[in-house]
Order: structure tokens, then C-alpha cells, then sequence
């Protein structure tokens, strides 16, 4: 159903007219001018939403000439931190942070920073999440979607050895994650994974690499042995 579809032609234009005013102004304001008990206060951030009303309440709308418009269309692939100080730097604006403009890009469908990130690499393009260390590969070219990049430790095993099935998974044999070669990588049951690390693990992944095959093969019969008594995995 449209969000316009309750409303009529006077009580849109009152809306747009109120559309600075914080959101719960509007609606208490829309209710008393208009009479109307079915209107909540969400369905007047709704109808706003949709209609593109989408400045801050309790703010003034940030404006941008047709130049500053233009410029940040030409400039869109720039991340947003180097955007927001370029941008500020060109037309000395200093009444805007980062994230400002970055939601008023947005809402004028000025794709920006990360959205854009994913058209700016050729295909296998890698790099290194900083938290656990593991590749990320690029393989596909389709914008602003977050299966452009896989794990790529998991895209060389299933070219290897194929789909990784149900209920499986890839577990580092080595302490570097970075090696994304499919002999590094053992697939093994997802409920094994407690066997390893956790409260009921043996800290695989903290353990020397000489004890790790030991743990490996303790944890895979123990976890066959549960298997076949029917306790819980």
C-alpha cells in the first residue's frame, strides 16, 4: 500500500510545509489540525520517508547549489573521509561533518564511499581483514553487493574439491589464516567446531603447531563417539 494513499492533497502539503519541525511535532500538530485518531506517529515518519522529507528533526536541511551537487556526482568514487575533506576544502563549507554529507548523498542516490568501493577493484582483488587475519578475493563485478567479495581461503577449496556441503566447514590447520591454499584448510563438521576452541575445546587455534594434528584427530573421535551415541554435538 502507498504511504500517500491515506492522506489527502491538503494534508500532504501541510506535511511538506512542517518538514523541519522534529517528527513528533508534525504528528501531533498533523493529528490536532486535521482530526485524525488513525494517524501514528510512525506513519508520519513513514510518509516522509517516502515522500523524500528526510531532514534531521530538530535540524536545519542541509542545502547544496546545482556546482556542489555536480561536483560531488563527478567526485563519487572518492572514500568518504577524502570526499568530506575535499569537498569542504573546494566550497568552504565547514557547517557539515562527514556523516552529513555522506546521508545527504545518499539521500539524493549519490552512491559514495564503501557503496562505491565495490566497483573500484578489478576482479581478484584482495585484501586482509584486519580482525582475523583471513583474504577476502574479489569475484564479480556487480555493484553494491556485498557477494563481490568471499572469503578466498573458501573460493580455492571449492574450485578445488567442490561446494562445501551442509552442516560443514573450513578450519585453519596452520596459524596463518592468510594462507589460503586448500591444503591449509580441512573441512570439517560445523559441530566439531566446539571440540576444538570454546569451553568444551582444547584451544586449538592458541596451540603449538606441533600439538595441533593431535588435537585435530582428539576432536574428530571424540565428536564421532558423540555422534554415535546420539549425545548432543
Amino acid at each position: 500500500m502507498s504511504a500517500t494513499k491515506n492522506y489527502t492533497e491538503e494534508e500532504l502539503s501541510w506535511v511538506e510545509a512542517c518538514k523541519d519541525l522534529p517528527r513528533r511535532k508534525i504528528h501531533e500538530g498533523f493529528c490536532a489540525e486535521f482530526e485524525r485518531t488513525d494517524i501514528t506517529y510512525q506513519s508520519i515518519v513513514n510518509l516522509c520517508q517516502y515522500k523524500g522529507w528526510l531532514t534531521r528533526p530538530g535540524r536545519k536541511p542541509i542545502k547544496f547549489n546545482a556546482d556542489e551537487l555536480t561536483w560531488l556526482r563527478d567526485n563519487a568514487s572518492m572514500r568518504r573521509g577524502a570526499l568530506h575533506s575535499s569537498f569542504c576544502q573546494t566550497f568552504n563549507r565547514s557547517d557539515l561533518s562527514a556523516r552529513q554529507l555522506a546521508d545527504a548523498c545518499n539521500h539524493r542516490g549519490i552512491r559514495t564511499g564503501r557503496g562505491v568501493y565495490y566497483q573500484a577493484y578489478p576482479l581478484g582483488s584482495e585484501y586482509q581483514c584486519p580482525r582475523t587475519g583471513r583474504i577476502y578475493i574479489k569475484v564479480s563485478l556487480t555493484a553494491g553487493k556485498h557477494e563481490n567479495w568471499v572469503f578466498k581461503h573458501r573460493w580455492l577449496w571449492e574450485k578445488t574439491h567442490g561446494p562445501i556441503p551442509k552442516g560443514y566447514c573450513l578450519k585453519c590447520l596452520s596459524d596463518n589464516k592468510a594462507d589460503a591454499r586448500p591444503e591449509n584448510w580441512k573441512l570439517i563438521p560445523s559441530g566439531m567446531r566446539s571440540y576444538l576452541n570454546g569451553p568444551c575445546g582444547r584451544d586449538y587455534d592458541n596451540a603449538p603447531p606441533e600439538l595441533k594434528p593431535m588435537i585435530m584427530a582428539t576432536a574428530e573421535l571424540v565428536y564421532k563417539a558423540r555422534r554415535a551415541k546420539g549425545g548432543r554435538t
